[in-house]
């Protein structure tokens, strides 16, 4: 009977130390500090969160990571902050639309879907949820996927698309995209 205790007491111990990870003191490779730190930054590389989405103006330099972005040139004129370009690659939700007016004459406006402005860089000092408007930086390959847009017939409708270059910046258009591709398009009805 006295066995049974001790083999349920000794499966418990041995339950435990499995559960929590810890390594029998017998073991050759707990005696080396220096495996154990290793091991725990692996696992912390695992999780790290995604960079922050605002763009510091006075500290944003090339190679910062901005969400899924990469600061590729920035740009300043008398010390401040005209342009910083971003590479890397956003699928999103978008309402396009030609217009005769983008502030540098006509071309295609996006408005991104409210679902994915968590995932839009900004810069310091402005509001997330009020930077989702965009002006394509590439209209051939805009026109080729969503059609040909005039002043008096504008072309319009819905889309998921992915970016893969942004510029935002202090001048008269705020932000630019370019268009890498569409993935589904759906233009709005003709009595629009």
């Amino acid at each position: 009977m006295k066995f049974h205790h001790y083999f349920y007491a000794a499966l418990a111990v041995i339950s435990l130390a499995a559960c929590s990870g810890a390594k029998s003191p017998s073991t050759p490779d707990s005696a080396t500090p220096e495996k154990a730190p290793t091991q725990t930054l692996s696992m912390d590389t695992k999780e790290t969160p995604p960079a922050p989405l605002r763009i510091d103006r006075q500290k944003v330099k090339p190679g910062d990571r901005v969400g899924a972005f990469v600061v590729k040139s920035v740009e300043r004129q008398q010390g401040t902050l005209i342009d910083v370009t971003l590479e890397g690659e956003l699928e999103v939700d978008v309402t396009y639309e030609y217009s005769d007016f983008t502030g540098d004459g006509d071309g295609w406006i996006l408005a991104i879907d409210p679902r994915h402005t968590d995932a839009l860089p900004f810069l310091d000092g402005e509001n997330p949820e009020q930077i989702r408007s965009y002006v394509l930086s590439n209209p051939v390959q805009a026109e080729a996927a969503f059609g040909q847009g005039t002043a008096e017939k504008p072309a319009r409708g819905t889309a998921r698309v992915v970016l893969d270059t942004l510029s935002i910046g202090e001048r008269q258009i705020d932000r630019r995209a370019r268009l890498a591709r569409a993935l589904r398009i759906s233009p709005a009805g003709k009595t629009e």
